[in-house]
């Protein structure tokens, strides 16, 4: 119950806040602290040293590829070859 309490009140001097104006509001503001406006601002980060590339290791040589063998002389001539036969009329 002292959870609704307290909201009701700040609800209603919220409220009547409001109806006094801006400056009631900026005025009951906590003014911010001298240090904490200096620990806002965060110090630059030092320049990361450049890294120094390592050396790329010794081209190995490519080994050349394996020989395949050369491609078979023309297909033999007495290969069959399909004659399409055509088709026979059908009534519509």
């Amino acid at each position: 119950m002292a959870f609704f309490t307290k909201l009701k009140e700040r609800l209603f001097k919220s409220s009547s806040k409001l109806e006094e104006g801006l400056e009631a509001i900026v005025a009951e503001a906590p003014e911010p602290a001298p240090e904490a406006a200096s620990q806002a601002l965060p110090e630059p980060a030092p320049e990361p040293a450049p890294r120094e590339l390592p050396e790329p290791p010794a081209e190995t040589p490519v080994p050349a590829p394996a020989e395949v063998p050369p491609p078979p002389a023309e297909a033999p001539d007495g290969a069959p070859t399909e004659v399409p036969q055509e088709a026979p009329d059908t009534p519509a």
